[in-house]
C-alpha cells in the first residue's frame, strides 16, 4: 500500500496535453482502483505499478456526477436509456459488467434507478428510484437478474441519492433529502427504519462510505468540499481532510488504514491519497456557519424584506392554447454541408412540438439558389414536414445534336437554367438506437413535391425551345439515412468508430413534359488513425440520373475535390481522408479571435462518370441528326491534396471552422474538365456555431 502514494504523486504531474478527468475511486484491493475519465466515460482500473487497463466503456452520455459500485469482481451503475421515438422521454437503468468474463448485461428496462450499489457478496443492488410522478424510494435488486426483491418504506416522502451498503450488508447508508436539507441517514435494509447519522441541514452532503466505525462522507460545511467523518454511535463529527478546492468519494483500503479521494484542481479531479488515524481527525463541535449574506445589502436597499408589500392579485385560470407563441425565433443557424449552403432563422412554439424556418440556400454545384421556408409538426409519431420555395434560380448542363459547318451530326453542351417553385409536404420517422458507448440514429421519410418550373430561353443556334416544357411537375422523394457513432473526447478530430448510410431516390410521375430520376446513395467509415487524436475516414458515393432526362433533380453530388459539377448519367466517388490536429496555440488576436485549433486533412479523391448511348435530341428537322446515336466515353476524375483549417472563436461570440483547400488535379483534359488549372484552391466554411 505504501507504494501507492509515489505513483499518486507521479500522477498528479499533469501531462498539459491531456485532460483525464478522475472520479468515482475504489480501493478494492491493494493492487487496483477504478475510477471514471471525464469527456470519453471510461472505467479504467490502475495497478501498483501505476498501469492503466481499460475496464469497459459505459454509455456515452454517462452523467458526470453517475456512481460507480464494485463487489465480487463485478462493477454496477446506472446508464441512460432513451425512448426509441420522442426525445425527451429517457430512462435510467442498471448495467453490470463482469471483471471476469469482460461481458456486461443491462439489469433493468425502462426504470428511473439511480446510484446503484452491489452488496457486500454482490448478490443485491440497492438504487434510489426516483419517478416522474415524484415518488421517492429505495428498492432492493437482484444482482443476478435484476428483479424487484424489495421497496422499502419511505413515509415522509424524502429524496434519497447515492445509497451505499454497510460493510456487512445490513443497512444502507444514504443521503436523505427533506425539502432542502440534506443528511447523511442509515436504513435498515429489511424494515426501512430510518436513522440521522448527521443532522438535516442546508449544507450538501454526498458520497457516504462505511468505514466501519465511522461514516465518511464529503460536505461543504465550510464552504469549500471536504471529507468528514461521523462515529455511528456517537453521531461526534470530525473533519478529515482540508482540501483548498474540493475534495469528493473517499474510498477506504481494506485494512482501514488508508483513505483515496478524488482531490478537485485547476486541471480537474486527480486521485489522492492519506493515512487514517486519530490525528488526521479534527473534532467538529458544531458545524460552522457559511452562509453568504450578500442579500442583506439589498434587502437594505429596499428598506427591509419586499414579501410584504407584494400586492395581492387574483388571476384569471383559464386553458392554456397551443397556438400561444407558435412562431418564437430563437435562433440563426448556419449550415456549410458541401455542396449545400444554408443560413436560416429558426422558430418554435413553447411545447416544441411546432418548428419553423425561413432562409437561403446555395447550390455550390450549379451556381444557383433561392429562398425557402420549412415548417416541421412533430406531435405524432411521424414528423409531419413541408417546406416552400418560391422562384429559387437552378442550372444543370444538358447535351443538345445539332449540324457542324460540314452538315454532320455534332453534339454539344450548354447551361439549362430555369426558375422553381417547389412545394412540399411529408413526413418523416426519427429513432432513436442509441445503445451503450454508440449513439444510433435512423431516419425514414417520404415527400411529395408539386413543382412549377419556367425555363430560360438562349440564343444557341443548336438550343431548343423550353417553353413548351414550362409548367407543372409531381415528384415523389423517398430518404433513408443511418448513423452510428461512437462518442468522442473533445480533442478527436473524428469519432474513432462512425458509420453513415444514406439512400435518396426522387421521381417525377403522371407528367408527360418533364420526366427525370435521381438515385443516390453514400456510405462513409470513421476509424482510429496513427495516434489517439487522428482519424482516417472512407467515403463512398453513387448517383445515377439521366444525362438527357428532360427534367434534372437538384445537384448535391459531392464530386472530387477541386473539380467543377460533372454530368453523367452514373457516377461513382471514392475518397479517403486522414484528418490530425497539428497543434493547439491558444492565442487571442486581440478581440478579434481567439484561435484554438489548428487542423490538417490529407485527402484522394477517385471518381468515374459513366455515360449512356442516346439519340439526337429534337432540335433540327434533319433526319441526320435526329437518329444518329451518339455517345460520351467514360471518364475518370482524381485529386489529392491537403486541407489547413482552423477552429476559433471570432470576435467572442461564435465557434468557427474555417480553413483552406490545395487539390492537385490528374485529369484536365477530360471533357468536362478541359481548361481547369492543375492546382486548385478553395476556400473552406466547414463549422458556424456549435
Amino acid at each position: 500500500i505504501d507504494d501507492w502514494k509515489s505513483i499518486l504523486q507521479s500522477r498528479s504531474e499533469y501531462d498539459q496535453r491531456s485532460i483525464d478527468d478522475y472520479h468515482q475511486i475504489f480501493a478494492v484491493f491493494i493492487s487496483l482502483f477504478i475510477f471514471i475519465i471525464a469527456f470519453i466515460r471510461i472505467f479504467y482500473t490502475i495497478n501498483s505499478q501505476g498501469k492503466e487497463k481499460k475496464v469497459t466503456l459505459p454509455g456515452y452520455n454517462l452523467s458526470y456526477n453517475s456512481t460507480l459500485s464494485f463487489a465480487a469482481n463485478s462493477i454496477v451503475w446506472a446508464d441512460i436509456e432513451y425512448d426509441i421515438r420522442w426525445g425527451n422521454l429517457d430512462y435510467s437503468v442498471v448495467k453490470i459488467h463482469d471483471l471476469n468474463t469482460g461481458k456486461t448485461r443491462q439489469l433493468t428496462q425502462k426504470t428511473k434507478y439511480f446510484a446503484p450499489a452491489l452488496s457486500p457478496d454482490a448478490t443485491k443492488i440497492i438504487v434510489a428510484e426516483a419517478k416522474n410522478s415524484g415518488e421517492y424510494a429505495l428498492v432492493i435488486l437482484d444482482a443476478n437478474t435484476g428483479e424487484t426483491l424489495q421497496k422499502l418504506t419511505n413515509p415522509e416522502k424524502l429524496f434519497f441519492s447515492l445509497p451505499k451498503w454497510t460493510k456487512d450488508g445490513s443497512s444502507i447508508l444514504t443521503v436523505a433529502q427533506r425539502g432542502h436539507q440534506q443528511a447523511i441517514v442509515l436504513v435498515d435494509a429489511k424494515n426501512g427504519e430510518m436513522e440521522e447519522l448527521t443532522k438535516f441541514g442546508n449544507h450538501q452532503v454526498s458520497y457516504p462510505f462505511d468505514g466501519g466505525e465511522y461514516v465518511y462522507f464529503s460536505a461543504a460545511y465550510s464552504g469549500i468540499n471536504n471529507i468528514y467523518a461521523v462515529h455511528k454511535t456517537s453521531k461526534e463529527l470530525f473533519q478529515v481532510t482540508s482540501s483548498k478546492i474540493g475534495a469528493f468519494q473517499p474510498a477506504l483500503s481494506p485494512d482501514g488504514s488508508k483513505m483515496a479521494f478524488a482531490e478537485y484542481s485547476a486541471d480537474g479531479h486527480d486521485i489522492k491519497e492519506m493515512n487514517l488515524g486519530k490525528s488526521a481527525f479534527v473534532s467538529l463541535k458544531s458545524i460552522p456557519e457559511s452562509s453568504l449574506d450578500f442579500f442583506e445589502a439589498a434587502k437594505e436597499q429596499e428598506g427591509g424584506s419586499i414579501i410584504d408589500k407584494i400586492p395581492g392579485e387574483t388571476f384569471e385560470v383559464k386553458k392554456y392554447k397551443k397556438t400561444t407563441g407558435l412562431l418564437s425565433p430563437h435562433s440563426i443557424q448556419f449550415f456549410p454541408n458541401h455542396p449545400s449552403y444554408k443560413a436560416e432563422v429558426q422558430f418554435e412554439n413553447k411545447f416544441q412540438t411546432f418548428s419553423g424556418a425561413v432562409g437561403y440556400h446555395y447550390n455550390a454545384n450549379e451556381k444557383a439558389g433561392g429562398f425557402y421556408m420549412d415548417a416541421l409538426y412533430a406531435q405524432f409519431f411521424p414528423v409531419i414536414n413541408g417546406s416552400i420555395g418560391i422562384q429559387n434560380s437552378r442550372s444543370r448542363t444538358t447535351p443538345v445534336a445539332f449540324q457542324n459547318n460540314q452538315n454532320l451530326p455534332n453534339i454539344g453542351f450548354y447551361s439549362k437554367k430555369w426558375l422553381e417553385d417547389d412545394y412540399r409536404i411529408g413526413f418523416f420517422v426519427p429513432l432513436n438506437l442509441s445503445d451503450g458507448n454508440y449513439f444510433s440514429n435512423l431516419r425514414i421519410g417520404a415527400s411529395y413535391h408539386f413543382l412549377n418550373v419556367n425555363y430560360e430561353e438562349t440564343d444557341f443556334f443548336f438550343n431548343p425551345s423550353q417553353q413548351q416544357r414550362n409548367g407543372p411537375i409531381n415528384v415523389m422523394d423517398f430518404r433513408v439515412r443511418f448513423s452510428r457513432q461512437q462518442s468522442r473526447a473533445v480533442q478527436f478530430i473524428n469519432s474513432r468508430f462512425a458509420q453513415v448510410l444514406e439512400f435518396n431516390y426522387l421521381s417525377t410521375f403522371k407528367t408527360n413534359r418533364n420526366k427525370g430520376n435521381q438515385f443516390t446513395t453514400t456510405a462513409t467509415l470513421f476509424f482510429p488513425g496513427i495516434w489517439k487524436n487522428h482519424s482516417f475516414s472512407m467515403e463512398g458515393s453513387f448517383q445515377n440520373e439521366g444525362f438527357t432526362d428532360t427534367y434534372q433533380f437538384r445537384d448535391i453530388f459531392r464530386y472530387a475535390r477541386g473539380y467543377n459539377g460533372i454530368p453523367h448519367d452514373d457516377i461513382f466517388r471514392g475518397s479517403i481522408n486522414y484528418a490530425l490536429p497539428l497543434f493547439y496555440p491558444d492565442v487571442a488576436l486581440g478581440p478579434i479571435a481567439f484561435v484554438k485549433r489548428v487542423k490538417l486533412n490529407l485527402f484522394y479523391d477517385y471518381s468515374k462518370a459513366c455515360y449512356n448511348k442516346f439519340k439526337g435530341i429534337e432540335v433540327s428537322s434533319t433526319p441526320e441528326v435526329k437518329d444518329h446515336i451518339y455517345s460520351l466515353p467514360t471518364e475518370i476524375y482524381k485529386s489529392a491534396g491537403a486541407e489547413l483549417s482552423f477552429d476559433f472563436r471570432a470576435l467572442r461570440l461564435i465557434d468557427l471552422d474555417l480553413g483552406v483547400r490545395y487539390s492537385y488535379l490528374f485529369d484536365t483534359s477530360n471533357v468536362f474538365s478541359a481548361g481547369l488549372e492543375k492546382h486548385q484552391f478553395d476556400f473552406l466554411i466547414l463549422r458556424i456555431g456549435g
